[in-house]
């Protein structure tokens, strides 16, 4: 017997449950997953909420890592929070990593005032982010040789796809 297909939509919101609710395995898988679907203010606003919220670092971390891939300018002030605010440096450190692929004035001073974090490690992730400011990301890519690819992971997580259906 064959399942029908889960529509994108559906996955998105088993994606957020787990978010919200799963083991931490789960919730960083589902940060994935909404990452690489990336886009929506939904979105954005399930990764911020797990960046500001999930009582575990690592899955905080994992946050500050997705909101960074966006590139959105409107995670600029959640990123900043976290590399303020956040107790464990890991955090910060992501936080202050993604705030490098965001170059906007907040971001920039919002990394400035890490480079007196007490952690070495975040102050020197905000030195490096500084410099990617200067450094546009397209052209790093060109250089590279990057190709983006942020759906890739879509086609993986079939425990999220049917995650989904437990309710039903």
């Amino acid at each position: 017997m064959t399942r029908p297909p889960v529509s994108g939509v559906q996955q998105l919101q088993a994606a957020i449950a787990a978010l919200q609710a799963g083991a931490a395995h789960e919730r960083i898988y589902a940060l994935k997953l909404l990452g690489s679907e990336g886009g929506s203010d939904r979105v954005r606003q399930a990764i911020i909420a797990a960046l500001h919220h999930d009582p575990d670092p690592i899955v905080r971390h994992e946050a500050a890592f997705w909101l960074g891939e966006l590139g959105d300018p409107e995670a600029t002030d959640a990123l900043a929070h976290a590399l303020r605010n956040d107790p464990a440096s890991i955090v910060r450190h992501e936080a202050a990593e993604a705030l490098g692929w965001i170059p906007t004035t907040a971001s920039r001073r919002a990394l400035e005032a890490a480079l007196q974090d007490p952690d070495q490690v975040v102050r020197k992730t905000a030195q490096i982010s500084l410099s990617i400011h200067e450094h546009p990301r397209e052209r790093w890519e060109r250089r590279l040789r990057v190709a983006p690819s942020r759906k890739a992971l879509s086609q993986e997580g079939s425990f999220l796809r049917n995650r989904g259906k437990e309710g039903t």
